[in-house]
């Protein structure tokens, strides 16, 4: 008798061990572009929702690489559109091609005229995964302490 309860109390503890916790993700993002690289999966809910309580947000661009040779711009302020390329931007669905925020994807992110503002991103927590590139820009962060000197 003591045998099977044991065993349902095992498996119940394991269950409770598999499921993936929630957490949060803060970034602090300036005015203009910043770049961003989640860790939480977000996609349980879509951006629009997930970024109703930021109307200074107006555009999110995912990096999603594929085997299309390198981009180049002339300007910093020329946005570059192509396959490698997911759009969001508020308030204009026909232009917006990604509607959940993914882990372990880069993130451009675009604030409108404003101060600093904290951008926080609740979703399950995931395991890091980089999958490299060798023929082109792999758009990935680093931790980086800010009283280390640089590399």
């Amino acid at each position: 008798m003591k045998r099977p309860l044991f065993t349902a109390a095992a498996l119940a503890a394991s269950a409770s061990a598999v499921c993936a916790q929630w957490t949060t993700e803060t970034y602090q993002l300036q005015p203009g572009w910043n770049g961003i690289y989640t860790l939480n999966d977000c996609s349980h809910v879509p951006i629009d929702t997930l970024l109703a309580g930021y109307p200074e947000i107006t555009q999110v661009w995912r990096w999603v690489p594929s085997n299309l040779t390198s981009q180049f711009i002339a300007s910093p302020t020329e946005t570059v559109a192509g396959a490698e390329w997911k759009t969001w931007q508020k308030g204009l669905p026909a232009n917006t091609t990604m509607t959940t925020l993914l882990p372990n994807h880069g993130y451009l992110v675009y604030v409108a005229e404003t101060e600093t503002l904290d951008l926080s991103l609740t979703g399950k927590a995931v395991l890091p995964k980089v999958e490299w590139r060798s023929s082109g820009s792999n758009l990935v962060g680093f931790p980086a302490h800010n009283t280390a000197p640089l590399p």
